[in-house]
């Protein structure tokens, strides 16, 4: 396993209330669950599972306890997107008093181009108005999927700032 640092251009976004919401028709296959994680085994699996196409490595170079104390955070709250009980997607957001910081949000590629990052988004969405988040922010890099810019403006997020960065890449 080697880290290789690469240039990257990162396009930080935000939105504010009110948020607007997609419609789509009711679905029961789909559910939503908070992840409450004792060990970083679970979330490390799914970490994986999602971001493992866009070579996510953030979380993979922490120690289990850094890691830990992350995902234990009062403020840090995981959900998964299932599907047929499978799990289809996951995002993190760490919600402080009046906004939050979307920290990771993806699908499962078997997932992608069934209106389910749509479904996820307004769920993300959902939570905000429920906690009386005042603004919702996150940022994306070329690294990302090639449609993750254009799909969080299409969402209703604006871009307010960019920056050149490095990331980190394990192979």
């Amino acid at each position: 396993m080697r880290l290789h640092l690469q240039p990257s251009v990162i396009h930080f976004l935000e939105i504010f209330p009110p948020y607007e919401f997609e419609i789509f028709p009711s679905n029961d296959k789909i559910t939503f669950e908070r992840n409450h994680f004792k060990t970083t085994e679970k979330y490390l699996q799914i970490y994986n599972q999602i971001g493992s196409t866009w070579n996510w490595t953030d979380r993979l170079l922490l120690s289990d306890s850094n890691l830990l104390k992350i995902l234990q955070h009062p403020h840090n709250h995981i959900y998964t997107m299932n599907y047929e009980d499978k799990i289809a997607g996951f995002f993190e957001m760490f919600i402080s008093e009046y906004e939050s910081e979307l920290v990771y949000f993806g699908l499962d590629s078997k997932y992608f181009g069934r209106g389910f990052g749509q479904i996820m988004m307004n769920k993300v969405k959902r939570i905000c108005t429920e906690e009386n988040i005042k603004r919702l922010w996150l940022h994306t890099c070329n690294f990302d999927s090639k449609a993750a810019l254009s799909f969080y403006q299409k969402s209703g997020f604006k871009i307010y700032k960019k920056a050149s960065g490095i990331e980190k890449h394990i192979f």
